[in-house]
């Protein structure tokens, strides 16, 4: 088990990191409380709630089906008299607890006016840190979900590495890539035969192929060696084949093709340039 983090404030102090001094407010308002509060009696402000949208109601529907105390966050309300709540944060959250059958949520109470309760809305939903898919991916596999732990697996195989934060491409090493999205729709599109043998070829040629691992050519490898079963045979020859090629340059000539050409797209381009350089090489490994 990897060993817990504490809360670290430490780089906060240093202004070249933070860019300026943090300095907190001189008052912190009222805190909130917390209580269970029946869903009945709670309501919406339409002054500055927003509609439940289409994806809303498909949010909805994935919290009634995987609902779970453990992922309910307590929802942020404030009072409005009458023994009545509007819900700040939590539209969502409640409306899945209502269809569940449920008649009371854990709520924070905070005490505003309707302009703070707006503000706070604001905040709390424009505020957040964004979670990017390589975080939700590594969390699914330490929650032993199928799909992340299959990408995982597949991963493992051709010795690829999924980061854990952001990173450019210029910053990565051999083997890693953030492309988590991309993984699994070449894995779930063509299943191991194809993607172990394709990612194993990039990361193995050209010392290691460092940031080549992008959406655009890992779907565009898959895409070309599962069309052609024979070059992914061998996978020594693969591996030389691809040590010739220089992907980058195949990339870069593929976006500036699909830049100033209608109908076509970095991919296809890409794919289509990959095909050639492939038969190329393959072609002058007979010979020799």
């Amino acid at each position: 088990m990897t060993a817990l983090r504490p809360i670290e404030t430490e780089i906060f102090t240093h202004a070249k990191v933070t860019r300026g001094k943090v300095s907190p407010p001189s008052s912190f308002g009222r805190p909130p409380r917390l209580d269970w509060i029946a869903i009945r009696d709670l309501a919406v402000d339409p002054d500055y709630q927003r509609e439940i949208t289409p994806i809303g109601r498909q949010n909805v529907r994935r919290i009634v089906t995987e609902f779970n105390w453990s992922m309910f966050a307590p929802v942020v309300v404030a009072a409005v008299g009458g023994g009545r709540f509007a819900i700040v944060d939590g539209q969502h959250r409640v409306t899945a607890a209502a269809l569940c059958g449920l008649d009371k949520v854990p709520c924070a109470i905070i005490e505003c006016s309707r302009s703070e309760q707006a503000a706070a809305f604001k905040a709390i939903n424009g505020n957040t840190t964004r979670l990017y898919s390589i975080q939700v991916h590594h969390a699914a596999v330490m929650a032993g979900e199928p799909e992340a732990l299959r990408i995982a697996e597949v991963c493992a195989k051709a010795g690829i590495t999924i980061c854990r934060y952001p990173k450019s491409t210029k910053g990565m090493k051999p083997g890693e890539t953030v492309s988590v999205r991309a993984l699994g729709r070449v894995i779930f599109k063509f299943g191991d035969a194809v993607v172990v043998p394709t990612l194993t070829a990039i990361r193995q040629a050209c010392d290691g192929n460092a940031g080549m691992l992008t959406q655009t050519i890992i779907y565009g490898a898959c895409e070309v060696l599962a069309d052609h079963p024979e070059w992914r045979s061998n996978q020594k020859a693969l591996t030389a084949a691809f040590d010739q090629i220089d992907l980058d340059t195949l990339y870069h000539e593929a976006a500036s093709v699909a830049a100033r050409t209608k109908g076509t797209s970095t991919l296809n381009q890409f794919e289509s340039r990959l095909v050639d350089a492939l038969e190329k090489q393959f072609r002058a490994s007979k010979r020799a």
